[in-house]
């Protein structure tokens, strides 16, 4: 579910392509039950104060959080989740 999130942001399937192939070996983070409950809690509490975030966005989120991972994006809704860290893009 990640992966494809990645993948669909990019314009051109070369792009795609490319990313998908560099990260073939790569461990993947894989969600956990309490990942769920949090993306869902995240999901809640956002949605309290106007924001509905897409589901992808908010496993993302909860993954790295539990990881401590910084979320390379350029996607507006990760500025919305508190505790996130995030690497800016231009």
């Amino acid at each position: 579910m990640i992966l494809a999130e990645v993948l669909q942001g990019f314009r051109r399937d070369e792009q795609a392509d490319w990313v998908a192939s560099s990260r073939k070996g790569l461990h993947d983070l894989e969600p956990s039950w309490d990942d769920w409950r949090v993306a869902a809690k995240l999901g809640r509490q956002l949605a309290a104060n106007g924001h509905r975030l897409p589901l992808t966005d908010l496993v993302i989120a909860a993954i790295a959080i539990r990881f401590d991972c910084a979320n390379l994006t350029t996607d507006p809704h990760f500025d919305l989740i508190v505790g996130l860290k995030r690497f800016l893009l231009a």
